[in-house]
Formats: C-alpha cells, structure tokens, sequence
C-alpha cells in the first residue's frame, strides 16, 4: 500500500482542522447561549471532536514538514511527532512535554483520559502549536503549486447499502436534562436581545442602502468594512460568552452530559 502525496496529506489535515475549529465553534456557542445542553453534539462529543481531529492534523502537517514518507520505508519517524518537528525545524519544540502528550493520544486514542488526559488543560498550546506549524508550511511551501487529482467510484453496490443502512443509521430521539434555570435564561435572553436593538437602531441609523453591482463596489472599502466586522462579531462572541460564565459565576466548563433512553448496543 503507497504512502499518501503529501498534497494530499495537507488537504486531509486542512478538512481535520476545518472540523477541529467547528468543535470548538460550537462548544463557545453551547457555552454562550444555554450552558451546553440540549439541541445537537455534548460538549463532551465536541471536546473529543475536536482533540480526535486536531491531533492527527498536527502529525500530518508534521509528517509533511518532515519529509516523513521519502524513502522506501513506510515511515521514517512513525508517530514520534517531537522528532518530525527537530527534523523540520532544526530544533526541539519549546514544549516536549506537549509533544510528548500528542504522541500518547495519538497512539493510545486517549483524548481526555489517561495517558493523554493533560490534552485538555492545553488546548491554547495546541492552538499555538498550530500557528507555528502554520507558519512553517507557509514559509516552506509558498510559491509552490499544490495539485491533487483524485477519481473514487463507489458504484451502485454502495447506494444500495445506504438504503439498507437507513433504520440502522437513524437515531433515535432522547431526552437531555437542562443546565441552567430559566431565570438565568431570560437574563441571558435580555443580554441577547440588547445587542439585537443595538443592531437594529444602527441600520435605521445608516436608513435605506441601494444594492450596488460588484463591479461598482469600492474593494478597498469591502475589505475594511468586513475587517471591522469581524472585529465585532469576535468581540459580540467574547462578551457573550462572558456573560454566560458570570451568570454561572465561574469560567469553569464541565464536559458532562445525562440522558434517559432505551438501553442499546453501542452501535
């Protein structure tokens, strides 16, 4: 069996990050509107989303950096993610210890217990790890074109096995208890609806604004309006978000969940 091109290995781990960010996305947003229960994934499912995609992300970029997969060997460093990066950068990372966790987990697929249950005490290292390993892609490849041509054919056999798969696949509904009261709901509701009549009495400000065509729009302009959007969707997702952990009173963030259903095999 052939190694993967490494220009395939970077757009798996672009779709592993892409779905990394989602977890935590949707963890903040769990956090921000009702304390993360009810509708969609537990936080506890995202956590593990997001270390399960993160952490592999991390050792393909690495594998990459590294040149991991020249030679006629499989792998020339395996899992060993500290000696892809000393080979990819000349040096240690500044944090062995974090390396060191990333290569138990991946190993062990232990994102939260032992022997990798330190994972979730450095997430921002994590982050900061991947900026850095950001950076070095960045800098190694720029200028360079990144081409994949892939054809996979399923055929009909496959079809049909969804369709057969459809009672099996669909899950079955149940019930998630509730974290917070509902007078820290309406409180978190007021907050919610405060910055919605901010919204609204700043479009009546600005009153009623043409369509213009894309080729009439100052770019200029665009980019520094979008930018400064950003800035305040960013800084209304932070306030939220700290609202929600003053109403709790504590910026600690359980990852539990409780649910009442039919026993059932694990699928």
């Amino acid at each position: 069996m052939s190694n993967s091109t490494y220009d395939e290995a970077i757009y798996i781990a672009k779709a592993k990050r892409k779905r990394a960010k989602e977890a935590l996305n949707a963890i903040i947003d769990k956090q921000s509107a009702h304390g993360g229960a009810s509708e969609g994934p537990t936080c506890l499912e995202l956590i593990v989303e997001y270390f399960s995609n993160i952490v592999y992300a991390i050792e393909l970029v690495l594998k990459v950096l590294s040149r991991d997969w020249d030679g006629p060997e499989k792998t020339k460093n395996g899992h060993d993610v500290g000696k892809m990066y000393r080979k990819a950068f000349g040096s240690d990372y500044c944090d062995p210890g974090l390396m060191k966790t990333i290569e138990k987990a991946i190993l062990d697929q232990k994102f939260l217990f032992q022997p990798a249950n330190g994972l979730l005490q450095k997430a921002i290292q994590i982050e900061e790890l991947w900026d850095n390993l950001n950076i070095g892609f960045l800098t190694k490849s720029w200028g360079s074109i990144s081409q994949i041509n892939k054809s996979i054919e399923a055929g009909k056999e496959f079809g049909e096995t969804l369709i057969r798969l459809v009672d099996k696949l669909t899950p079955a509904p149940i019930y998630q208890s509730e974290s917070m009261s509902n007078s820290d709901k309406i409180l978190l509701r007021e907050h919610q609806i405060k910055r919605l009549e901010g919204e609204i009495a700043a479009l009546r400000e600005q009153g009623d604004q043409p369509v213009v065509p894309w080729d009439q729009i100052d770019h200029e302009v665009l980019s520094s309006r979008l930018h400064q959007e950003w800035k305040d969707e960013k800084r209304r997702r932070r306030d939220t978000l700290r609202c929600a952990f003053e109403l709790r009173g504590s910026t600690n963030v359980d990852f539990w969940f409780m649910f009442v259903r039919m026993a059932e095999d694990i699928g």
